[in-house]
């Protein structure tokens, strides 16, 4: 899954905690969903926060913050959230070029529309959005993604670190056919791991690991897995920190850890 970043895991800080022969939390059936074998266009690399409206270039002292959400606001937080887009495209075109090598017909743009603007590359996308938060109109919701990583053979880590040090908190999977989760949390409450708590839904519908040793939470779904740390970190480490769980957690036991 992290061939794109392919780097040892040694030396990144609490993964010698997990280290182990024996990876728990596991049910034979959640392997064949994750493995280092997995396509790498499956995994992407994301960042949300929220913003006041207010906050948005495009904001006026005619406008008026959202009293509540709707089409019409969606449409309006989308529109004044425009020049913010086209700021961070601009500037992520930029250090492409400068940092990766990247030409112009190398990088497709598409500028703003309906609060999403992205770069695609021959290898990956960077995509940013802004989206008037639904429980909280006086608010946009920003994420920012770095996925589809088309070409997993090119060596591009060393610029995508520097482009994104410290950027991006977490790694998303979204697995082609629905997990089990019941097998997993079954598992983990018979091994009860030193440094892990965990926690679920009544039905089983989501499944929290927060893992001290990596300082991170490792949030699953029937449909998606996601690792976010506390403090956010480089490309590769953030992806070493992804294999680290998926070894410990996600591998067959008969196999041991992954490499």
């Amino acid at each position: 899954m992290v061939s794109f970043f392919a780097r040892s895991l040694r030396g990144f800080p609490g993964w010698d905690r997990f280290d182990s022969n024996e990876p728990v939390g596991y049910n034979r059936s959640m392997s064949s969903y994750l493995s280092k074998d997995s396509p790498a266009a499956a995994v992407r690399l994301t960042r949300r926060r929220r913003t006041p409206v207010r906050s948005l270039k495009g904001f006026r002292k005619s406008h008026q913050v959202p009293a509540e959400y709707s089409d019409w606001t969606a449409a309006f937080a989308a529109r004044i959230g425009a020049e913010d887009l086209s700021e961070d495209i601009g500037q992520r075109h930029s250090e492409f070029r400068r940092q990766l090598g990247l030409r112009r017909v190398d990088m497709q743009v598409s500028d703003p529309e309906g609060g999403c603007a992205a770069i695609r590359t021959p290898e990956f996308e960077y995509r940013v959005e802004i989206h008037l938060a639904e429980d909280s109109p006086t608010e946009v919701d920003w994420c920012w993604q770095l996925g589809d990583f088309w070409n997993a053979d090119r060596p591009l880590q060393g610029g995508l670190d520097v482009v994104f040090s410290g950027f991006f908190d977490t790694v998303e999977f979204q697995p082609t056919t629905p997990m089990p989760l019941e097998g997993f949390v079954d598992a983990i409450e018979a091994a009860q791991p030193d440094g892990v708590e965990i926690d679920y839904d009544h039905h089983v519908t989501w499944c929290r690991l927060q893992i001290r040793g990596l300082a991170a939470e490792l949030l699953l779904t029937s449909d998606s897995v996601a690792l976010t740390l506390h403090t956010a970190a480089a490309p590769t480490d953030l992806l070493a920190a992804f294999q680290a769980v998926q070894r410990q957690f996600l591998a067959p036991q008969d196999q041991g850890p992954t490499s």
